[in-house]
Order: structure tokens, then sequence, then C-alpha cells
């Protein structure tokens, strides 16, 4: 009798043990395995964030409409990384379009960002959402300033930053 309750406890010893193990080590199914956009939004950025280290802007949200704006962005990241070449940032036609950023980040690998740009015409605003989608198994942070180009915001109108984190 003693026999079968040791028997008993050590299978399932080994099954806790082997289940642990297994969840563990599972690989976790991404739903999103890209950033995206939506709403108004023109296109991403290419910023390089190596020369604008997201890190260093925990928080921070940026409007840039008009040149003069773009070239102390510029004047950053060159304080922030002398070898960053401002040369591979775009050309924008500030006439035409603004560049707006968000700082997020997402606990994960795989974590991915969702960017959406909104305007109420009769609230005078754009809304700037960044939905972070967290994914993964490691604890690895991922951020970005989530630099977007967007339809000329009109003077008088506010940019209004949120962020969802899902």
């Amino acid at each position: 009798m003693n026999h079968l309750r040791n028997h008993k406890i050590f299978s399932f010893a080994i099954a806790w043990t082997t289940l642990t193990f297994l969840s563990c080590n599972r690989i976790i199914d991404c739903t999103h395995e890209a950033d995206e956009t939506a709403g108004i939004t023109v296109s991403t950025s290419n910023i390089s964030e190596i020369c604008l280290a997201p890190e260093n802007h925990i928080g921070e949200n940026y409007k840039v409409d008009q040149i003069g704006s773009y070239a102390g962005i510029k004047t950053i990241a060159i304080l922030e990384n002398s070898s960053c070449d401002t040369a591979g940032f775009p050309v924008i036609d500030f006439d035409q379009f603004s560049l707006i950023a968000q700082f997020a980040e997402g606990e994960g690998d795989g974590t991915t960002f969702l960017r959406e740009v909104t305007m109420d015409t009769v609230a005078m605003t754009y809304t700037y959402t960044v939905t972070v989608r967290v994914c993964g198994r490691s604890k690895v942070f991922v951020n970005s300033l989530n630099w977007i180009l967007v339809p000329k915001i009109p003077s008088g109108y506010t940019v209004l930053y949120e962020k969802i984190t899902e």
C-alpha cells in the first residue's frame, strides 16, 4: 500500500515537472508580427532611432511642423550621438506634412506598435494613439519614438497623445 502511494506521488512529481518545463519553454504566438499604421497617417518616418535613442526621450512627444523645428531635432540627434549622420533623415515638405512622435515601450521581444492618427474638425484636434501590443517571452523592453508623417496640422489645432497597452 505504501509502495502504491509512493508511486502516485512520484508519478505526480514527474508530470508536474514535465508540464512546468514545457510551459516555460513554449513559444508565444504573437498575433501582430509587425508595426502598423491606421487613420490619417501618411507613413512612418525613417528617422534613425540610433541617432535619437528612445530611452533618452522617455515620456516625450514631438510635433514638428516647420523646417526650423526639424533642424532642432537633427541638432539633438548629433548631440546625443556625434557619429549620427542626419543626412539620412527624410526630406519633408512642411507645407504639406507634419511629423509627430510619441515615446512608448513594452516588455517582450515580440512587442509591436499600432500608430493611429485621427482628426476632429469640430474640436480642432489631431489625436495620436499608440497601441503597444506586448508579446513575447523575454523580459526585454522594446521602445520607440513612433515617428510618423501626417497631413499638415492646421494652424490652431492641438495634438493629443494617447497610449494604450494590450
